[in-house]
């Protein structure tokens, strides 16, 4: 079982790296023709609205068994004219190192490095319940003024969290969870049980 748990860490290590590799190479080839931030909408519109909508073609584009070439006559079937050239070239080098597994990786890294360029900050906010909107805001507004750049907040519902909140920004986590907090109460309870029972076999060891 710790076998096959580090195989998988590995192989999500593997992705993420290839990932940021693709990812920084669609911005620059973006950024050498001026439209970024299309492309980027186009690359999001592809996962969220055709991925998601059809697992079956995404499931196409990630097994081994179908060939780069088909992948590529699939690629200019469904979206020749529909997607930027720059796009559908990039979409045609990853498919031919048989890289198209990572497609939804390379699109949230390179979301990620696109806010980096613009001097935003992602911080991902998660709660036991659903919050309101007025209350992201006083937290985004906070988090601005505390870090000095503008925030994109994306929130999860979380039930194990039971009450209170979890912040993560890039890869700091600060925990205010009301299950954390519990979680801290029960060691410490734990280890002044432990401290307790110490001292009473001490006090029995140097009884005479």
């Amino acid at each position: 079982m710790a076998e096959t748990t580090h195989k998988q860490t590995d192989f999500d290590s593997d992705r993420q790296y290839l990932a940021g590799v693709y990812a920084k190479a669609l911005l620059g080839a973006t950024e050498k023709v001026g439209n970024r931030a299309e492309v980027l909408q186009e690359l999001e519109s592809l996962v969220e609205d055709v991925l998601d909508r059809f697992p079956k073609l995404e499931a196409t584009f990630s097994s081994p068994r179908v060939s780069p070439e088909d992948k590529i006559n699939i690629l200019d079937r469904v979206f020749e004219g529909k997607l930027s050239r720059e796009l559908m070239n990039f979409l045609k080098v990853v498919t031919l190192h048989g890289r198209l597994d990572c497609l939804r990786s390379i699109h949230r890294t390179s979301q990620q490095m696109d806010r980096e360029l613009q001097g935003r900050i992602a911080v991902q906010l998660s709660t036991a319940n659903e919050v309101e909107a007025d209350l992201v805001n006083k937290i985004s507004e906070r988090l601005q003024a505390a870090l000095g750049g503008q925030i994109d907040i994306e929130t999860s519902v979380d039930t194990e969290l039971i009450g209170g909140l979890v912040l993560r920004i890039g890869d700091t986590v600060y925990d205010g969870s009301v299950a954390n907090q519990l979680s801290r109460m029960r060691s410490t309870t734990m280890n002044q049980t432990n401290e307790v029972i110490r001292a009473t076999l001490d006090r029995f060891s140097t009884t005479e």
